[in-house]
């Protein structure tokens, strides 16, 4: 996959605190140092890693697919709504768009659900085997940061969650389904929360406010459950490749609001609320991983 050209910088770089435009080296260092730790029966794990930098868009398109070279993606697109790269952006960015129709949406999910291809993976602590680090992070960017205008989702998801109803009309709450990721509301449309929630249980936003977003400008938001942490570190949340000092623990996973065991991809949506002002999400890349025994 051609986002990986950059990948040994971002995890092998001996400057571990600086934020650049890729990988955070201060959230992907934990994946190398568990693939070459103990544990398996030669002593290295297999890392299992999917992303995206959408530098080769195949196919723009306002139906049901998008082809990029690194893999096949589902989408839901309102009339008037575009997925589309950025012209004036380098390096390739993904834009989503909406009309200025109230409440239109565009979604986009990697992978094809129906036959359950690309699928990514699940945190499920039921069992040692299945109980695998996991890692996730996109960088992007929201057009505006007005309240009550535009409306976001990045994380993991069911990709079952695309759809006019991915995120509630007016509100911009998301839909009643599996999901871990970065939420901004309609009401506070500078604000992004860190949220999961599992069906039937009540959204839980973990981090509340984990960032405050600043128009068309970029950034890096990921997290990494780690079961051999701490069990009151099981997920560490980063910013622009600075870890957040609130933690989910392992009570948390275990509740019933958290999506455990629950296979997931990668989700991105964007909501118009103001019924004017048209609604743009910009996706530079996003990757994924799971250290596998």
């Amino acid at each position: 996959m051609s986002m990986f050209g950059f990948l040994s910088h971002g995890l092998f770089t001996h400057h571990a605190s600086q934020s650049t435009s890729g990988l955070s080296p201060a959230l992907w260092r934990q994946v190398t140092n568990t693939v070459n730790g103990a544990g398996s029966a030669d002593g290295v794990r297999r890392l299992y890693l999917v992303g995206d930098d959408f530098s080769s868009v195949l196919s723009d398109n306002t139906s049901t697919n998008l082809y990029t070279s690194d893999g096949f993606y589902e989408s839901y697109i309102d009339t008037g709504g575009t997925l589309a790269q950025l012209a004036d952006e380098s390096g390739g960015v993904l834009a989503l768009n909406t009309d200025g129709t109230d409440n239109d949406q565009t979604w986009l999910a990697f992978g094809d659900s129906t036959n359950e291809e690309g699928i990514l993976g699940k945190i499920d602590n039921s069992t040692a085997a299945l109980d695998m680090l996991t890692a996730f992070e996109v960088r992007f960017k929201k057009g505006s940061i007005g309240d009550n205008a535009t409306s976001c989702f990045l994380g993991l998801g069911k990709p079952d969650i695309l759809g006019d109803d991915g995120m509630v009309d007016d509100t911009a709450a998301m839909k009643n389904d599996d999901f871990i990721g970065f939420h901004c509301k309609a009401d506070d449309g500078d604000s992004l929360d860190f949220s999961f929630k599992a069906t039937g249980q009540t959204v839980q936003d973990h981090i509340a406010g984990v960032h405050t977003l600043v128009a068309d400008t970029f950034v890096k938001a990921g997290f990494v459950y780690d079961p051999a942490a701490p069990a009151d570190r099981r997920i560490k949340v980063y910013i622009d490749n600075v870890e957040k000092s609130t933690y989910v623990t392992e009570t948390d996973v275990d509740a019933a609001t958290f999506p455990e065991a629950e296979f997931m991809t990668f989700l991105a949506g964007v909501m118009n609320n103001d019924g004017s002002t048209s609604g743009e999400l910009a996706i530079d890349w996003w990757a994924f991983a799971q250290v596998m025994p």
